[in-house]
């Protein structure tokens, strides 16, 4: 299992309504890859299925899940795994906070 914390909003999976929203999310996916480059110095071999859980702490606003969900699996393949499809199991929960930050557990199940 592996746990990573990034202190940044999260990177969803959306059409963006202008240049600025693409370089926002731009810089919170970039904020996750690094992260997990810190951590994974190859991706989890393809026959390995994934469970996936993410703790979303929002300072304000409202968040939509599933882009969430999907910009994070996005940004994590080729770095902790080579491809999203072998994420099997998702859990996802949302809380407000001081400031925004996410963590993301990765962890391998038997299969």
């Amino acid at each position: 299992m592996v746990v990573l914390h990034i202190i940044e909003k999260p990177p969803y999976k959306q059409s963006y309504a202008d240049s600025c929203e693409r370089k926002n999310v731009a810089k919170y996916k970039n904020a996750l890859i690094e992260n997990a480059k810190k951590t994974f110095k190859s991706p989890l071999p393809r026959t390995v299925k994934i469970k996936l859980a993410i703790k979303y702490r929002r300072s304000q606003g409202k968040a939509d899940s599933l882009n969430i969900i999907g910009g994070i699996g996005d940004a994590l393949q080729k770095i902790a795994y080579f491809n999203d499809r072998q994420i099997v199991e998702v859990h996802y929960i949302e809380e407000i906070g001081e400031r925004d930050e996410y963590w993301v557990e990765i962890r391998t199940l038997q299969t």
